[in-house]
């Protein structure tokens, strides 16, 4: 594989919950591949993932293979990826290189990999969506509730209800964890790429700031894409944030809020 390719790579980053279906979806109108392959429309993203299933995939087959899903909250370099593990990614890549000039994916899962993309792709760009930890949060609770209470009567759903309910706590928490380790991934990850290479955008302000991301896509970064306004995709899906009182361990609120820092201070939109 040429390490040295000249394709235009741009690699999505962001925890679940993130909005980065929406993000995925608008470059997709916007003319970039992202896939030839979707995850389609499921409980929670009704418009579909945008998410490209080769690296899909790919990252559940190893993180399985680990022991572990997608709520991971560990150590960004416990991963254990082997050489037919590293083969297959290569494929990937070549498959993708050869069949666009231009090309990206998303799949939230790629924050804990980053150090074996960065690798395989070194002229890669990034962009990385901010939500706040609490609207994430909530968005992992409602889908998980949902889950949980879709295929019961009624009697199971009085029931799961008051379960789930007394176990909210608990499931904020871990998942506070989960969304510390994804942007803690990211910043250790991407800490020695250039700036120029990747740019942070706060979700809250994605749709006012569509045309400047354009702009920044196609004159600095190189891009060819059509402009097509992310509001008339988004249908009312960007959320105001809504203070949510959940009690955390102190060293998670500390952590959260060291990454929180770090974040608002390299937003670039």
């Amino acid at each position: 594989m040429d390490l040295k390719s000249h394709n235009k790579v741009l690699i999505i980053l962001g925890m679940h919950r993130s909005y980065s279906s929406l993000f995925a979806r608008w470059l997709y109108e916007c003319g970039l591949p992202i896939g030839d392959d979707l995850l389609g429309p499921k409980l929670g993203n009704p418009d579909g993932h945008y998410e490209d299933l080769d690296f899909v995939k790919f990252h559940m087959h190893i993180l399985q293979k680990n022991g572990l899903d997608f709520d991971v909250d560990g150590n960004c370099s416990e991963i254990e990826i082997n050489q037919e593990d590293w083969e297959k990614g290569r494929r990937i890549v070549d498959q993708k290189n050869q069949l666009y000039p231009q090309w990206g994916w998303k799949d939230p899962r790629t924050c804990l990999f980053l150090n074996f993309w960065r690798k395989l792709l070194p002229n890669a760009r990034y962009l990385i969506l901010f939500r706040e930890h609490t609207d994430v949060i909530y968005s992992l609770i409602n889908r998980y509730e949902a889950q949980r209470l879709r295929s019961l009567g009624t009697a199971g759903k009085i029931v799961t209800k008051i379960k789930l309910w007394k176990n909210r706590n608990n499931q904020a928490e871990k998942y506070l964890g989960v969304w510390n380790h994804y942007y803690r991934c990211i910043l250790s990850g991407l800490s020695t790429v250039d700036q120029s290479n990747k740019i942070f955008i706060n979700t809250k302000d994605i749709i006012a700031n569509d045309e400047k991301i354009f702009h920044l896509l196609g004159e600095e970064w190189g891009f060819n894409l059509k402009f097509k306004s992310m509001k008339s995709l988004a249908d009312n899906n960007i959320k105001r944030n809504i203070e949510r009182k959940f009690r955390f361990a102190q060293d998670l609120v500390n952590e959260e809020k060291e990454i929180t820092s770090q974040l608002h201070d390299l937003i670039n939109f």
